[in-house]
């Protein structure tokens, strides 16, 4: 490992599905300044998640799971970079493929895929400091520097310091994104056709819904740190990076309505703590597994000697309140 570079990340994928926990081999490393990947690991072993220096924010597959993106982040703001790393995910294994390297107008979280059109991928995120009230729509291409597409979701009265996370729904036609103005935050749902159609400019009055995220969700000034949506929910997590701080997991209809909450979130706070005392959400994402349907991932970040470790749970149906 001492022959990688300061910056990089191995992946771990852990099943939390009712009751029992199922560890699969998957163990990668991933030097930012080149490609490189090590599939290590068999069934059972206690395989760790390392991000020297670079920070875990959030994730994204696509449709069917076969490739996964991690978003990192170096540095502090106002002077913070964020990377996307790309990984092809098949049979149980991951291989690290590219990434975009530092981006200064790629913001602190939110990372999404597009559908796949003609080829091409298109990822999604918020845009970098200052400008909390669009989203960045880009065409990753591996290795470089892509192109960035600004795409305003929020008007004036809404925080350009905030970061507006957007993500693109399970079924492929909408997207939705946060925003901060006095009176709290608000979540606006998109049709993802138009934005697409349309091109960047100015998208502030044309959502499709909005609604504001109850208070209690940020008790104890717990931050956002994850979103996700299908056809018929929206997902959130939440939670400081303390152990003993509270975590907390909602579920609503895309018109707001609150399905379920879980103030009390505890997934991955048991390996957490045999790391030390760092215990932080970072991310959910969906896609469709086979024999398996719509399966919802929560990305958890722990540390141990001064590494952050990122694991993706999936989360049981009965614990999530889809089903």
């Amino acid at each position: 490992m001492n022959n990688y570079f300061e910056a990089f990340v191995s992946m771990e994928f852990i099943s939390h599905v009712v009751k029992r926990i199922c560890l699969l081999p998957l163990l990668i490393a991933v030097p930012f300044s080149q490609t490189i990947a090590q599939d290590v690991g068999t069934a059972g072993e206690a395989l760790r998640i390392m991000a020297r220096s670079d920070a875990p924010q959030d994730f994204s597959f696509n449709d069917d799971g076969s490739v996964l993106y991690v978003q990192t982040v170096s540095g502090t703001a106002p002077n913070e970079r964020s990377s996307v790393t790309r990984f092809a995910v098949s049979g149980g294994r991951v291989k690290a493929l590219d990434s975009t390297g530092e981006l200064d107008w790629l913001g602190h979280q939110g990372i999404s895929e597009e559908p796949s059109r003609k080829g091409e991928t298109w990822l999604w995120g918020s845009a970098g400091a200052g400008a909390g009230r669009s989203a960045v729509r880009f065409e990753y291409k591996g290795a470089g520097t892509p192109e960035p597409q600004i795409y305003q979701l929020f008007d004036q009265r809404y925080a350009g310091n905030s970061v507006s996370m957007p993500k693109v729904c399970l079924d492929s036609q909408t997207l939705i994104a946060r925003g901060r103005r006095s009176g709290g935050q608000f979540l606006r749902v998109f049709d993802l056709r138009e934005l697409t159609a349309g091109g960047p400019g100015d998208y502030s009055m044309r959502y499709r819904a909005e609604w504001k995220i109850p208070p209690q969700v940020f008790d104890d000034h717990a931050p956002l740190q994850g979103l996700a949506c299908d056809s018929q929910h929206v997902y959130m997590l939440v939670g400081k990076n303390g152990l003993d701080e509270r975590k907390g997991f909602y579920v609503f209809t895309n018109d707001g309505r609150m399905l379920s909450e879980n103030t009390s979130f505890s997934v991955g706070k048991s390996v957490a703590k045999d790391e030390g005392r760092y215990y932080e959400p970072e991310g959910l994402a969906l896609h469709e597994e086979p024999g398996y349907g719509a399966a919802l991932y929560a990305g958890i970040v722990s540390a141990a000697h001064k590494r952050r470790n990122l694991r993706l749970w999936r989360l049981d149906d009965a614990a999530d309140g889809r089903k």
